[in-house]
């Protein structure tokens, strides 16, 4: 019986081949001989078949490597938001139609180019860098950025970036950019109208307040608590109803009614309030509705502007400063309880 190993090119076994029960007498050292070149040829036809296996598998993952990678292309691309994959080396892979556009760039022109090539001077070195480097740790990264574009101008962007894990770890980085300029620029226009409201509402011209559809007082300003005599948090424990003379309830709730069921926005009327001493104060009241959605039923809350008129009484009105006995009684009764 003859024997030999089989040895690949790294010096290591892969096997052994062996010759036994010879026809005709010994093996002869021309057997050997040929031994040892059927072991080598047998090695190296082993070695290539592993070889072979193995660049199979290779070409074949990197041909689902790459249809993910179309399949993901064809999800991104008709995406709002612009989106693109960028690599350890900070160079481009792949972006969607939304990013090009933005840039001016044709999809050529980016993929395969470094992030510092593209974004304007100072961005990668100062802001972007680090929160690549943030995310390709492993953390998921978000951050507003202003930033120029050669032919929109300036923009507000809020930007994701989310780590994207291949065989090796971690190795790219997906970023969603999403233009939220015109957002921005209707929060601040609310903020200015709502500081605008705020200092007119306090401004002290006028009584003013906003009441919740249950009736209660919302806020108030200081001028409608000097009308009505009331500190601020007195008159917030309170509703509007139980600052109106009974006579006059019934108008305002039934036009109230109205505004409720979404038949109209607002309405003016004058009424007597009752101060807290039990005086009775002529007033106009101007009432405006906020509605919460489009549904007319959805309302949030009312804004009432009250304006005293100096005790001087509408037609129809008693000319005393009091309300009827039989209000002033029903009045009093509301109060007690």
């Amino acid at each position: 019986m003859a024997c030999r190993p089989l040895v690949g090119r790294d010096g290591r076994n892969i096997g052994l081949i062996q010759l036994s029960d010879k026809e005709e007498g010994e093996f002869t050292q021309q057997d050997e001989a040929i031994l040892v070149q059927m072991a080598q040829m047998a090695s190296v036809a082993i070695e290539n078949a592993r070889l072979y296996e193995a660049l199979e598998e290779d070409i074949a993952k990197q041909k689902r490597t790459e249809e993910r990678l179309r399949e993901y292309e064809k999800a991104v691309e008709g995406l709002e938001e612009m989106i693109v994959v960028v690599d350890r080396d900070y160079r481009y892979l792949l972006a969607n139609r939304a990013f090009l556009n933005y840039r001016g760039l044709t999809k050529e022109q980016l993929v395969g180019r470094l992030v510092p090539e593209v974004l304007n001077p100072g961005v990668f070195e100062k802001v972007a860098k680090k929160k690549l480097d943030e995310c390709l740790q492993g953390n998921v990264v978000k951050y507003e950025l202003r930033y120029r574009y050669p032919k929109l101008g300036e923009r507000d962007l809020s930007i994701s970036y989310f780590p994207v894990e291949g065989s090796a770890g971690i190795d790219r980085v997906a970023c969603i950019l999403q233009d939220i300029t015109e957002r921005k620029r209707a929060e601040e226009a609310l903020r200015t109208s709502e500081e605008r409201f705020r200092r007119y509402f306090e401004l002290g011209l006028v009584g003013m307040a906003m009441t919740a559809p249950n009736k209660g007082f919302i806020e108030v300003n200081d001028q409608l608590c000097k009308i009505l005599g009331y500190e601020r948090g007195e008159l917030l424990q309170k509703t509007w109803e139980e600052m109106t003379c009974p006579d006059d309830l019934a108008s305002d709730v039934a036009l109230f009614n109205r505004v409720v069921a979404g038949e109209m926005d607002g309405y003016s009327i004058d009424k007597r309030f009752i101060h807290k001493d039990g005086r009775v104060i002529h007033g106009t009241m101007s009432v405006k509705c906020l509605r919460r959605g489009t549904a007319p039923s959805n309302t949030s809350w009312r804004c009432c502007k009250i304006s005293p008129s100096a005790n001087r009484p509408r037609h129809g009105w008693p000319t005393r400063r009091t309300c009827s006995r039989t209000s002033e009684t029903r009045f009093s009764q509301r109060m007690i309880s």
